[in-house]
């Protein structure tokens, strides 16, 4: 994004618990409706605009790793 001109200065990761679809149960060998996670990742610029949104819905085996700067 930086290459575009719009350079990511915060990055925001909202944590939430979702209900398991079918098609998730299957392939994460979970059941249906079980709760996994599900990562929403919002990067701003230093003006506040969004400009990348990622969703993810990490599979059994994934390592969620932060390192916030501390003031």
């Amino acid at each position: 994004m930086r290459d575009a001109g719009f350079e990511q200065t915060e990055a925001v990761e909202e944590v939430t618990l979702h209900a398991a679809t079918s098609v998730e149960a299957e392939a994460f060998g979970v059941e249906v409706g079980s709760n996994p996670l599900q990562i929403t990742h919002t990067g701003y610029t230093k003006t506040g605009r969004a400009v990348e949104v990622t969703v993810h819905r990490p599979s059994p085996g994934w390592v969620l790793r932060y390192s916030p700067p501390i003031s």
